[in-house]
């Protein structure tokens, strides 16, 4: 993936005037986040594209294309690619995404029961 052109395209359009732009620009943020985490994954696994786009039944153009960040994928995409590298995702609203960030401190390591996969969760409780 790109990130690169996805963190350029982002500050290109960080002043957002009107919803639309903000809309924008928050979906681009979220795919970028959520792409990022995939890659990652991917690449620790030797997962190439081709291998990627056959797990959830897609081509490797596509997987190229959302990766370059040339199209946005919808959140079944995006889970499907976080299954097919073993990850699933956790997602909040909130108000501030810069509040949020702060509390990333908190997050400490969770093993599932009957699992190796380690998890990581928030600790509400300060």
């Amino acid at each position: 993936m790109n990130t690169k052109k996805y963190i350029d395209k982002l500050k290109s359009t960080f002043r957002h005037e009107t919803f639309e732009e903000e809309l924008e620009f928050e979906t681009e943020m979220i795919v970028a986040a959520f792409l990022s985490e995939i890659e990652k994954a991917a690449d620790e696994q030797g997962i190439k594209r081709k291998e990627l786009a056959e797990k959830i039944g897609t081509s490797a153009s596509y997987i190229t294309q959302i990766m370059k960040g040339n199209k946005i994928p919808n959140l079944k995409t995006l889970t499907a690619l976080g299954l097919a590298v073993g990850r699933k995702f956790d997602v909040r609203a909130v108000v501030s995404v810069q509040e949020s960030r702060k509390d990333l401190g908190n997050i400490k390591p969770y093993a599932m029961p009957n699992e190796d996969k380690v998890f990581a969760f928030h600790d509400k409780g300060k």
